[in-house]
């Protein structure tokens, strides 16, 4: 189940000049949510490992997530 906060970023993108005349669908909108909390809780997870040092195991996984979200 997705946090109240991504799911109120997922309705967002209904609110969108390009999509405004869309309906929103309640399910795709729920695993958008789902997949923002997802992102967030492994870049908190990442953050508070002991390898999150320059060049650690978990500043490498971190890197990838936040190039995936960048790009």
């Amino acid at each position: 189940m997705a946090t109240e906060h991504s799911r109120g970023i997922a309705a967002q993108a209904w609110c969108d000049p390009r999509t405004s005349h869309l309906g929103m669908i309640p399910e795709l909108a729920e695993v958008f949510a789902e997949t923002l909390d997802r992102y967030r809780d492994a870049i908190l997870w990442l953050y508070d490992q002991p390898s999150f040092t320059l060049k650690g195991k978990a500043w490498e996984h971190w890197h990838e997530i936040r190039d995936t979200l960048l790009k």
